[in-house]
């Protein structure tokens, strides 16, 4: 049930593991099996493999690029590559290959590289490379890398595609920019994280942080919804205890719940179907 629900989601999901990584990389040890599981959940999704020549995404309010991309190099040298690339001082060649797209904004000032920062297991790494632009506003670009079958090594990159800075991306208090979905309320008590739509797609995704255990959060958000007009599937309530899927009208929503260890909650919202 849990699989057909997802392949239903609108492909803005696999966002949902990557993206975040772009604001909070390299600032705590991540184990191997972590980076394994953020992979193998972008990977899972069926945008993934049409992003060969990349993508663009409206991340809290400023566009994101990232693409997918395999080499028969090893592990160690599809890093040693990507740190090349971010030492190139070609702009195109430093941001993963964004700027040969033709639907690029034109973005003034040259790159230089700040700083890298790398992780490496025995099966995957992680490279965030941070670059200035001549105005000193902050770029980065992040790549998971990991060993994949017939010796082939897998490689996702994301860059921030703006000069936000981070801390206006991802802001460590209040809500990230990108706004609710109209109609839709937002979990009580809660704080807007992540707002995510794929360029010329109508679909997006609104993650939330609450401030109270799941099955706390899963009860207030379905008295919220009710008092909004929205009824739930009894189906899906009964077999998925952290999912929902909420009707009203022609247009229906999921919600995805799930406990951090510091317990709090997060609420993943997407349109299923829309008018």
């Amino acid at each position: 049930m849990r699989s057909v629900l997802f392949r239903l989601a609108p492909p803005i999901l696999l966002l949902l593991g990557m993206v975040p990584l772009v604001a909070h990389a390299m600032q705590v040890r991540r184990e191997e099996h972590a980076l394994l599981a953020q992979m193998a959940r972008f990977e899972a999704l069926p945008v993934a493999h049409h992003a060969e020549n990349g993508r663009f995404v409206s991340l809290n309010g400023s566009r994101v690029f990232f693409r997918t991309s395999s080499t028969r190099e090893s592990l160690e040298g599809a890093v040693e590559g990507i740190r090349r690339e971010c030492q190139s001082g070609d702009r195109a060649t430093m941001l993963g290959g964004e700027a040969a797209r033709d639907d690029r904004p034109s973005l003034g000032g040259d790159l230089r590289l700040d700083r890298i920062d790398h992780q490496g297991t025995d099966n995957a790494a992680a490279m965030l490379c941070v670059f200035r632009q001549r105005d000193d506003s902050t770029r980065v670009r992040y790549s998971m890398v990991k060993r994949a079958d017939g010796g082939r090594t897998s490689i996702i990159t994301v860059a921030t595609d703006s000069a936000a800075p981070l801390e206006t991306l991802f802001p460590a208090e209040g809500d990230a920019p990108g706004g609710d979905f109209d109609g839709v309320p937002r979990p009580p008590g809660s704080r807007r994280t992540f707002a995510a739509a794929l360029d010329g797609e109508a679909y997006g995704v609104r993650v939330y942080e609450v401030q109270r255990a799941l099955p706390a959060s899963v009860g207030a958000y379905d008295d919220e919804m009710r008092t909004h007009g929205w009824s739930r599937s009894e189906a899906v309530a009964q077999r998925l205890p952290d999912a929902r899927v909420y009707t009203r009208g022609p247009v229906q929503m999921v919600a995805s719940f799930e406990s951090s260890p510091d317990g709090f909650t997060t609420v993943a919202i997407a349109p299923l179907s829309m008018p």
